[in-house]
């Protein structure tokens, strides 16, 4: 349990980075609120959380990320590599400059979101509430809702192999771009499993783009 609250760093993770080779930590009904990175002359990724090593496990369950906030991916969570389990979890009103409003899926990570929700994350870049772009496999399951991306996939947007959404609702999010909900990039498959709903997610000018599939 616990909150961490109104941290700052200029490097990554703005209240917990974890890069210790084999590190396993498991975070329960904790919360995270308008935590931040500050961009200085490198990368500052994670508002929240940064989660790095091949060989790391997190595991989160019931917790709360909200007004997070990171001038580069990843508004509340970035995972570089290694392995991260969400369970029951709250992103809300998270916020990223880049990719990954409220999470961002590096090439080596492992991913997995079950019953979790979120709501109301911004991107500036792709990927509202979301942004994969593991090789090693996500899934994704639980509610996405009133996210928005001023570049494409205004909920999820998908940029690596394995992704998985399973019992999901994607409801009005909003993009600038392409898939208001949910945007798959040409060279990548989405797998779909479950009840998977996907409606109402509309451009401003009020026109439907559930999801962009790019060819």
């Amino acid at each position: 349990g616990g909150s961490v609250v109104s941290c700052t760093t200029n490097d990554h993770g703005g209240a917990v980075r974890i890069a210790g080779k084999g590190a396993v930590v498991t975070l329960t009904n904790a919360g995270f609120y308008s935590n931040m990175t500050s961009e200085s002359t490198d990368n500052s990724h994670g508002g929240a959380i940064y989660a790095d090593y091949g060989d790391s496990k997190v595991t989160l369950v019931n917790c709360i990320f909200e007004g997070n906030y990171s001038e580069d991916n990843g508004g509340a969570i970035y995972v570089n590599d290694g392995t991260l389990t969400a369970e029951g979890c709250l992103f809300l009103s998270n916020k990223s400059t880049d990719d990954g409003g409220a999470v961002y899926i590096e090439r080596g990570a492992t991913a997995k979101f079950t019953d979790c929700t979120f709501e109301g994350n911004v991107s500036d870049g792709d990927g509202g509430a979301v942004y994969c772009n593991s090789s090693e496999g996500t899934r994704l399951s639980g509610r996405f809702a009133y996210n928005t991306a001023k570049g494409s996939g205004g909920a999820i947007c998908v940029c690596g192999d394995l992704v998985n959404l399973f019992d999901a609702y994607v409801t009005d999010n909003n993009a600038t771009g392409h898939g208001c909900g949910i945007y798959v990039d040409e060279l990548y498959d989405l797998n779909v499993q479950g009840l998977v709903v996907v409606r109402d997610n509309l451009r401003s000018d009020k026109s439907r783009d559930d999801i962009f599939l790019d060819a």
